[in-house]
C-alpha cells in the first residue's frame, strides 16, 4: 500500500507544481485585455482526491496560492481565494454527491462522473474562487462593476482552459 500511496502523492504535486509553472511562466504573460485573466491553477486542487481530509486540501491550497501570490507580488490574494474555494470544496461535493456516494480513490473527473457534473463542480468552485480574488484584489465593494467585470470574463476564459484540460488529458472513454 505504501508504494501506491507514494506514487499517488507524487502524481498530485507533480500537478501542482506544473499548474503554478504554467500559470506563472505562461497564462501570467498572456495579454486578454484589462478585464479578462486566466488563471487556471485552482484546477491543480480541484482535481485532488475527493475524499482528501478538509485540513489538508485547504493547506495544500494556501501553500498553493503563496506560491502564485509570490510571483504575482499580490501578498496573499490568490492565498486568501484559493482556501475559500478549499473550505467550500467538500460541501459543494456532498451537494453533487451521486446516489450511491462516491468511492475513496474517486477523482472528480468528467470520464468518472460525466461532462454535466463536471462543469458544475468546477464552474462553481471557479466562480467563487476568481470572485474572492477579484474582491480581495480591489479591497473595497466602491468597485463592484470592475470586480463583477473581471470575475464574469475571466470565468468564460479560465473555463475555455479547464474544458481544453479535460479533453486533452481525460477523454471520456
Amino acid at each position: 500500500m505504501l508504494p501506491y500511496m507514494n506514487k499517488y502523492i507524487q502524481k498530485n504535486l507533480i500537478r501542482i507544481v506544473l499548474f503554478v509553472a504554467i500559470q506563472v511562466l505562461v497564462f501570467k504573460h498572456v495579454p486578454l485585455g484589462p478585464y479578462a485573466h486566466i488563471l487556471f491553477y485552482p484546477l491543480a486542487i480541484l482535481l485532488l482526491p475527493i475524499e482528501m481530509n478538509a485540513t489538508l486540501l485547504m493547506l495544500i491550497a494556501f501553500l498553493t496560492g503563496l506560491v502564485v501570490d509570490l510571483f504575482y507580488h499580490s501578498l496573499g490574494v490568490h492565498a486568501g481565494a484559493m482556501v475559500l474555494m478549499a473550505f467550500l470544496r467538500p460541501t459543494w461535493l456532498r451537494m453533487l454527491q451521486p446516489h450511491l456516494g462516491y468511492d475513496r480513490d474517486d477523482a472528480p473527473l468528467a470520464s468518472g462522473f460525466g461532462l454535466i457534473w463536471y462543469l458544475q463542480y468546477t464552474s462553481v468552485l471557479i466562480f467563487v474562487f476568481l470572485l474572492a480574488y477579484f474582491s480581495f484584489e480591489a479591497f473595497s465593494f466602491a468597485y463592484l462593476t470592475d470586480i463583477l467585470s473581471h470575475t464574469v470574463l475571466s470565468f468564460v476564459v479560465t473555463m475555455i482552459m479547464v474544458l481544453i484540460h479535460q479533453m486533452i488529458f481525460n477523454p471520456k472513454r
